[in-house]
């Protein structure tokens, strides 16, 4: 009984210390791959700091050539860790995040966890996973080296400044270059010393979508293939549908539409319009229309006026004045002009209520 017993313990007790080291390397690599997950997060928020003004962050933030050491808490403070998050690794290492500017165009990021003081090193080798990024160690038998998957970078350009990685320091890393993560790309925020970041080199295509809250729109042409809504134009406008302009309409070139509704006033070299239109005041250099016009104020005219109908609702004391007017029907309200000139005046007929001084 004494020997099946004894033979039981030399069998079960190797077995049992087997078991046991194997669950607690299981436990060690689930937190090590929890460390890592941690530790891309961490790099990944810097990345996004620095890139809000990569630029500015290598000269100012950092300096050439220098480092500078972030905690969890400087991240939180910039809205890019939330609050209550884990300060610690699932190894319990304290977690920093170093940002070197190796050069002018280039900024190192690193999120180091580093053991607690008096900890004996777990001698553990990060492993890549899902959601890790690249991630390595710094192997005791070589400090000036960070090693892990896909990774072997030289530190020796750091290791004499502060918060730099050292032995057994596990270490997620990423690098940040202007000519890579700024340079080719449309910024939506100015980066000062680089204005042609926020400028197109090839036509936008909005696809059908809307580009709304346009404060000035500066542009050599403007073309509309449907309804145009704007309150001041100064250029050219071809517009295939309708024009309607709630305030003043100023265009240095040419307007030419099928129909325009225009409360303000409408100022233009040339107007053409096919169809229908609607003026409060309009001033042009040359009135093209083969369709009804009808202004509520003044019409001025410095060159040709050709119309198919005219109407204005009342013309007392104001004018209509043009080198020559061809109109094939004036319609009015009333017709108190005071000033009406014309080099020469053809009209097909005139309908009004009152007519002073015919």
């Amino acid at each position: 009984m004494l020997f099946e017993v004894a033979l039981v313990l030399i069998i079960a007790l190797p077995v049992l210390k087997w078991s046991t080291d194997i669950a607690a390397q299981y436990a060690r690599d689930r937190a090590g791959l929890n460390e890592a997950r941690l530790l891309t997060t961490v790099v990944d928020a810097g990345a996004t700091l620095a890139l809000r003004n990569l630029d500015d962050m290598i000269r100012t933030g950092v300096g050439v050539g220098n480092v500078l050491v972030l905690d969890l808490s400087d991240l939180e403070a910039e809205g890019l860790w939330m609050a209550g998050s884990a300060r610690l690794t699932a190894l319990g290492r304290k977690v920093t995040l170093i940002l070197h500017a190796r050069g002018s165009d280039e900024l190192i990021l690193m999120a180091r966890a580093t053991a607690p003081t008096g900890e004996a090193n777990p001698a553990y080798v990060p492993r890549g996973g899902e959601g890790v990024g690249l991630v390595g160690f710094v192997p005791p038998d070589d400090p000036g080296t960070l090693r892990g998957p896909g990774i072997d970078y030289d530190l020796s350009a750091i290791q004499a400044l502060i918060g730099a990685p050292v032995r057994w320091d596990a270490v997620a890393i990423r690098v940040l270059r202007m000519d890579r993560d700024v340079l080719p790309f449309l910024h939506r925020r100015a980066q000062p010393g680089y204005p042609q970041l926020n400028q197109m080199s090839t036509d936008l295509d909005m696809n059908g979508f809307d580009l709304i809250g346009v404060g000035v729109l500066e542009t050599t042409s403007l073309t509309a293939t449907a309804e145009m809504q704007a309150a001041e134009v100064t250029g050219t406008l071809k517009v295939d549908g309708i024009v309607e302009v709630a305030s003043d309409l100023s265009i240095k070139g040419r307007l030419k539409s099928r129909a325009a509704t225009i409360d303000g006033e409408i100022t233009s070299k040339t107007l053409n319009v096919s169809n229908r239109s609607t003026f409060g005041t309009l001033t042009t250099g040359t009135l093209t229309a083969s369709g009804p016009v009808s202004v509520d104020n003044d019409l001025v005219v410095g060159g040709a006026a050709r119309l198919g109908a005219l109407a204005v609702s009342d013309v007392s004391a104001r004018r209509i004045q043009a080198a020559s007017l061809l109109v094939g029907t004036v319609a009015a309200n009333a017709a108190f002009v005071t000033v009406t000139r014309a080099t020469t005046g053809q009209i097909q007929a005139l309908i009004t209520g009152r007519c002073s001084g015919c």
